[in-house]
């Protein structure tokens, strides 16, 4: 009886999040263009077409030929699924059992996504397919080696085995960075064993091989530098030329606004529960840096509430009106306009340096959650030396958000805190109103995924 009620609650949850997606639909642009491929050409000479003049994304390629011209129906039944599948498997990946209502928490953490990052790589039909997919995939397969690193548990069912094998194997060839991600994630585990002195895993190893793999046939596809010349073309003529000086330069600015404004909610949430954690311990509450790191939170919620002085903690672009280098090596002259330029620099990367740290120091899995926050990182500094660095819109934001959403939640499920549903619908309240407040606007304007 336990058993049926559980399917139900779960068929609820899916009938919820299905019924979401009746109000998307295709949006001009890809979807039109990739609706009209399967009246062209073949599969095999579109995924052929695609690898060498285009895309290394095969798996997304494959799923848009199949079901954007005439199968949409499926993706909408498709995709809530994902989701789903996206939230069991962050919180698998901490836990070896886990509960509906663990997994409601995480699609809970999900809901700060920003808005046009929800859109544009969960809810378009072409953008879910390249980001929500993959990285949905991408984390199943993470599954076992956390069995494996966390709890000892080695995968002995050889049908799970063969369906971990599909799974990788689509997953590194479905977006670059999910296929970097899951790959260095998979040789760090192996790492991790030879230094217990534990023997390595066969099956482990056998989908790391087939991880790189995917990860090699993606980077070495021909068509990465023939799109590489379009697009930096049309979003960034010039940008081949730009030194690596120029290339982090820009990045850094870029990244510094898209992590600080555009997922400053989901950092404001796991700033909330990582005080909550340090709370409760007795080392961490009187350590002087959860205090600093506690006064400066509660201040970036003043000024974000009331408005006051918020321009100063997010005008990263004035920076650009200054020639950064001779301000820095003549620090002595600095002015004022410049000091104020770089006052967000300073206080966010002050402020991140604390989140980390306390981050990693209440958590029993310390080397995980570094591992995390640098893929975290490292996920935007990829687009540093992309041409659509400004052309891509936020859904390139997706895999980075899912990563601080996985820290976000073991902090939630390691400290046990989903135990009753009060809890869970103190976390839920704003991931409704962002949720219900993007479907008003698909309501009155039409679907979009760049909100």
């Amino acid at each position: 009886m336990k058993s049926k009620e559980k399917i139900w609650k779960y068929l609820i949850l899916y009938f919820f999040l299905y019924a979401y997606h009746f109000i998307v639909e295709k949006f001009p642009g890809d979807d039109e263009y990739f609706s009209k491929i399967s009246n062209q050409k073949t599969i095999i000479e579109w995924l052929y077409s695609r690898y060498m003049d285009w895309s290394s994304r095969i798996f997304p390629d494959a799923m848009a030929y199949l079901l954007l011209d005439h199968k949409v129906w499926l993706w909408r039944l498709f995709n809530p699924l994902l989701l789903i599948f996206l939230a069991a498997a962050m919180a698998r990946i901490w836990k070896r059992k886990i509960t509906l209502l663990e997994i409601l928490a995480v699609l809970s953490i999900l809901g700060f996504f920003a808005q046009n990052v929800l859109s544009s790589g969960v809810f378009w039909i072409t953008g879910s397919m390249n980001y929500l997919w993959p990285i949905t995939l991408g984390l199943l397969v993470m599954v076992p080696f956390a069995d494996k690193i966390f709890r000892n548990l080695s995968l002995n069912n050889n049908f799970l085995f063969t369906l971990y094998l599909l799974l990788a194997s689509l997953a590194s060839v479905g977006n670059e960075q999910v296929s970097l991600c899951i790959s260095c994630f998979a040789i760090l585990s192996h790492i991790v064993l030879l230094a217990k002195k534990q023997s390595l895993d066969r099956k482990l190893l056998a989908m790391t091989i087939v991880m790189i793999l995917g990860t090699s046939i993606m980077l070495l596809a021909p068509g990465n530098e023939e799109r590489w010349i379009q697009e930096a073309a049309y979003w960034y003529p010039g940008f081949e030329n730009l030194t690596l000086k120029e290339h982090l330069y820009l990045g850094t600015i870029w990244a510094f606004g898209k992590i600080f404004y555009d997922m400053r909610f989901l950092v404001f949430l796991g700033s909330f529960i990582t005080i909550i954690t340090c709370f409760q311990s007795e080392q961490l509450k009187n350590h002087f840096i959860f205090k600093i790191f506690t006064i400066s939170f509660t201040g970036i919620i003043i000024i974000n509430l009331t408005g006051l002085g918020q321009e100063w903690l997010i005008s990263f672009t004035n920076i650009k009106d200054f020639d950064f280098s001779a301000n820095l090596l003549s620090f002595y002259k600095m002015n004022k306009p410049f000091i104020l330029a770089l006052f967000p620099y300073i206080f966010w990367i002050i402020y991140s340096l604390m989140l980390g740290y306390l981050m990693i120091k209440s958590t029993k899995y310390k080397i995980f959650v570094s591992i995390c926050l640098l893929a975290f990182i490292a996920t935007l500094a990829v687009m540093f030396f992309s041409p659509t660095i400004y052309g891509s819109g936020n859904r390139v934001l997706t895999a980075g958000s899912v990563i601080l959403g996985l820290v976000i939640a073991g902090e939630l499920l390691e400290k046990n805190w989903i135990r009753n549903p009060f809890y869970l619908s103190i976390l839920a309240c704003f991931p409704i109103m962002n949720l219900g407040y993007m479907l008003l606007k698909w309501m009155r304007d039409g679907f979009n995924p760049f909100l």
